[in-house]
């Protein structure tokens, strides 16, 4: 040991090179003062450091120290309590949060989860299946808005169903049908659903079964038009019923882009008032590039658990010495190379104390206005269209015209845009500008591209081996059976196809660096929907390009045939029997079984037992997948539209069941999704238009009159803005209301400036020197009275101290990991259970519990108000080496007690903020005057302060 301490001794830095470094460094050699080495260094207190020179990340705690921290946190309890594990499962699953009493004690875990705050069963009722709008709102506005969307795609198909009926039955039976489509024998069942029994049948196609195939078709299209445009209609109501209804931070804020560095916030403020009349702006909040900050707040957790590791097998190793006398020989100690991993993070701690200065600005700012109507007002000038746009580049670039007008400042051009919610909000891929974003996003599909070529590959090779199989002659009845399985099997393979590539486009569209949670789930629904469209319904056209086998055993139709049976009864099944979440419920049996022996975590179990994330991306996916394929397919094989009306009500019915019964509490998502995808239903009608002219010419190739027109009447429908038509017809009168920002903040339960990390941490510094003062004026004055000691006063006052204790030590770790939500959304990993929580949440009843906010993967961040459904505000996070879509972890932050872990309360843990000087009170707010902790200790306690009694009762 004496060539290992002399090792360490070298590792610790002299004073000459700490003078500009915290001053505690007794982190990197509190191994050896545990051992009884070294004892000539003297560690310094880090209360006493941070008095003279004020709070700082490189601070650490001695192991004796860090020891007490985990007693007195539970989550980093080892091994893990089941019974706790299993509750917290119970109160993660979806529950009717109006159900509960409000007269329960919240701090009772028979009740509610000791960690996270939310109910049991016995304390809050499950869902109805039979849940109406209005009470699936209380989960978030997405999951309403999508069974709604998923109800009218019901009722569309059944329209389709009803019309392709009769054509399946008059393909049949008809008595016209039956003369100019005689059956084939040879050709498999499928042949006689399909538009013509033989496929390309010449002259013969001339008869009044294809008029009334064309009447057919005529009124289901205006019929499903006609349903489109009245849910459209409806559906944007709705949405603006509900903005008006629940106001949020983003209802008086937007966001302003590509600001010049020298444009200060007086500068701002003089240009909105140049745009609108009521420009009164309450605060600005600057984003900056925090990705280094990121990274390095990635690489301590994964020093941490490195070191945690280290701990585990030191103590093994101890243990078998004991036992059996066997001795470990190790190239590098555990002692040195643990205290290695303690120096590692003591500098990369010391590199995040750094403050970001104006050359990290990233050229974005959150103008907070002073009422709603301000907002809408300053972005009409900057919604212009793809013309517009278009034109005013040929303006700037080509023609070199005069930068002039309201969208510019001093020549420089600026963009304004409504602010998505805080928490909504990726900070990190702020800083990400518009041409890296556009390679970015060229990459991802030109990698989408490459996967389709390879699926394109795999499924052609299946077809030629079952060519070649059918091809034979004098095949038996087996053989003729084997081919039809494995026709099934290559819509399997189709549909694995699908859920690899599923995985392939969250993970490229979490390379393209989002602005916000909304956005990165748009691009995966949209771009998934295309990939699975395009794998599914264009790819077996090439693979069957020569016509007259279309209507063979293994031709066109048969194989889209099987692939729809695949996307509306076997996708529902390998949702509903999760082979991920069979694993994890493995795990979880596995690691119950090791009981004592197991080296979880609190907070890792945790994680293990939550039930698992709802993707609604792919939820969405799904649905617009089988209206397209409909739409590609009813007119040459009606009866995928029997198939798929049949595949959407099953859908329905696992998909809400599975979410209400089986999947974790949702995040707040908004209706943007369900939004988007109503926006896509005239690519639905296009779709048709053009494959019926396709399909039309090919089997009819000497008439093309009603297919061209039905081509036109499609192009029509889709360039002719008729929902902004109709949207101009009949306006809303509640579109006018007019909210203000300083009657409505109260309810908030988060804002932009306490979202913002660099702000953010700036404030929990402020608050955390206020309290360590705290901290030294009661040690003060306990070493002052140390000789006359009362009992009462002494017991008070050490209550105090530890109380202190515990809110410094939570601070700490939320400073230290302000960064963490930021660095884990965009390092390949799976963000799509990422989303805001506040958006068209309740309004807070104007009541603030004191129960603080703990997150349990892997840090505690601010502690904010609840809202009513007891559900946390924090962002949602996830842990680094863990985040894979099989196995989700933590999404929520988690509510602790107070009987637990001490934090601050949650009105103070964001000052007020000072909206003139940009700069909050330092000074936690409370009601009434400050507590005087000296007179109280002094006089044994006497001035308490009023319901002090109560509490401690």
């Amino acid at each position: 040991m004496a060539s290992a301490s002399s090792i360490e001794l070298s590792i610790i830095p002299s004073d000459e090179e700490n003078k500009d470094k915290p001053s505690s460094y007794d982190e990197i050699s509190s191994d050896k003062s545990d051992r009884g080495e070294g004892q000539g260094h003297e560690s310094t207190s880090s209360v006493d450091s941070s008095s003279s020179s004020g709070y700082s990340l490189g601070e650490s705690l001695s192991d004796s120290e860090e020891e007490r921290r985990v007693l007195d946190d539970p989550m980093e309890k080892i091994p893990p309590d089941f019974e706790w594990c299993k509750r917290h499962y119970e109160a993660n699953t979806v529950k009717n949060i109006e159900t509960i009493d409000k007269r329960m004690n919240r701090e009772d875990s028979r009740y509610f989860c000791q960690c996270c705050g939310l109910p049991l069963k016995n304390s809050a009722k499950d869902f109805s299946l039979f849940s109406t709008f209005k009470s699936l709102c209380q989960l978030g506005t997405c999951f309403a808005f999508y069974f709604r969307l998923k109800l009218f795609t019901v009722i569309s198909l059944f329209t389709w169903s009803i019309s392709c009926s009769c054509l399946v039955i008059y393909s049949v039976h008809g008595e016209d049908s039956a003369q100019e489509f005689s059956p084939n024998e040879e050709l498999a069942y499928i042949s006689d659903w399909s538009l013509g029994n033989f496929g390309k049948c010449g002259e013969n196609c001339t008869g009044s079964y294809m008029d009334k195939i064309v009447i057919f078709n005529f009124i289901s299209l205006f019929l499903i038009i006609l349903e489109g445009i009245v849910y459209r209609h409806f559906q944007t109501k709705k949405v603006d019923e509900l903005e008006q209804k629940y106001i949020t931070p983003s209802s008086f804020c937007v966001m302003v882009s590509n600001i010049h560095k020298e444009m200060a916030d007086e500068d701002i403020k003089k240009w909105f008032r140049g745009l609108t009349k009521n420009g009164e702006i309450i605060y600005i909040s600057r984003c900056y590039k925090i990705r280094d900050q990121s990274v390095r707040e990635k690489i301590i957790m994964d020093l941490k658990r490195k070191k945690r590791a280290l701990r585990l097998e030191e103590k093994e190793a101890e243990e078998r010495r004991k036992e059996t006398g066997e001795v470990v020989h190790r190239e590098i100690p555990f002692d040195l190379e643990i205290i290695k991993i303690k120096e590692k993070i003591f500098e990369t701690r010391y590199e995040m104390e750094k403050e970001l200065d104006d050359s990290e600005f990233c050229k974005k700012a959150f103008v907070v206005f002073a009422n709603s109507v301000t907002v809408s007002e300053v972005s009409v000038p900057f919604k212009l269209n793809y013309f517009q746009r278009f034109w005013e580049f040929i303006k700037l670039k080509i023609f070199m015209c005069k930068r002039q007008g309201k969208r510019f400042w001093d020549n420089h051009k600026l963009h304004v845009e409504k602010a998505v919610g805080p928490r909504d909000i990726l900070w990190e891929n702020l800083a990400v500008g518009l041409k890296h974003k556009s390679l970015r996003q060229l990459i991802t599909y030109s990698c989408t591209f490459v996967c389709l070529i390879v699926s394109f590959g795999i499924t052609l090779g299946i077809s030629s081996i079952i060519d070649v199989l059918a091809s034979q002659e004098n095949t038996s009845t087996a053989e003729d059976f084997f081919i039809g399985i494995l026709s099934f099997l290559s819509s399997i393979v189709v549909t694995l196809i699908n859920i690899a590539l599923e995985k392939i486009i969250r993970h490229l569209s979490s390379f393209e660096r989002h602005d916000s949670y909304t956005k990165f789930n748009l691009s995966v629904s949209i771009k998934l929907t295309i990939a699975t469209f395009i794998n599914t319904g264009i790819l077996p056209i090439f693979q069957n390009i020569e016509t007259h086998n279309w209507f063979h055993t293994n031709g066109l139709m048969n194989a889209i045939f099987y692939n729809m049976i695949s996307i509306a009864l076997v996708g529902p099944f390998l949702y509903a029997f999760d082979f991920w979440y069979i694993v994890k419920r493995i795990k979880m049996k596995y690691q119950e079984k090791k009981g004592e022996n197991c080296t979880l975590t609190q907070r890792e179990a945790h994680a293990l037992f939550e039930p698992p994330p709802v993707d609604m991306a792919q939820l969405h996916s799904d649905t617009m997948l089988m209206m397209f394929m409909v739409a590609m397919y009813v007119f040459i094989l009606p009866v995928v539209a029997i198939i798929a009306c049949f595949g959407s009500i099953v859908q329905f019915c696992v998909q809400r069941y599975l979410i209400l019964r089986r999947h974790k509490q949702p995040p707040q998502l908004g209706p943007e999704l369900a939004t988007m995808f109503v926006k896509l239903s005239p690519f639905m009608i296009l779709i048709y238009g053009v494959s019926l002219f396709i399909f039309h010419s090919v089997l009819l190739s000497q008439q093309r009159t009603a297919a061209s027109l039905f081509l036109i009447a499609c192009v029509l429908y889709f360039f002719i803005p008729v929902q902004g038509i109709v949207r101009r017809r009949c306006k809303y009168s509640h579109l006018n209301a007019r909210a203000e920002y300083n009657e409505c903040k109260m309810t908030f339960v988060t804002d932009y400036y306490k979202e913002n990390p660099h702000s953010r941490r700036k404030e929990l510094k402020k608050i955390e020197m206020v309290q360590r003062a705290k901290l030294r004026q009661l040690e003060e004055d306990r070493d002052q009275h140390e000789v006359q000691r009362d009992t009462e006063a002494e017991q008070l006052r050490e209550k105090k101290i530890k109380q202190l204790e515990r809110e410094i030590n939570g601070l700490r770790r939320q400073q230290m990991n302000s960064f963490v939500p930021q660095a884990q959304s965009n390092q390949g990993f799976t963000p799509y259970y990422h989303a805001p929580r506040q958006e068209y949440n309740q309004p807070l009843r104007n009541q603030f519990t004191r129960i603080p906010t703990q997150n349990p993967l892997p840090h505690s961040q601010g502690t904010y108000p609840l809202n009513p459904s007891r559900q946390s505000t924090q962002p949602p996070t996830l842990h680094p080496q863990t985040s894979n879509v099989s196995n989700p972890q933590s999404q929520r932050s988690y509510v602790r007690p107070a009987s637990t872990q001490g934090q601050l309360q949650p009105q103070q843990a964001y000052p007020p903020f000072d909206h003139q000087s940009q700069e909050s009170c330092p000074i936690p707010p409370s009601e009434g005057p400050q507590p005087n902790y000296k007179a109280e200790a002094r006089n044994g306690g006497s001035q308490k302060r009023e319901g002090e009694e109560e509490k401690e009762q």
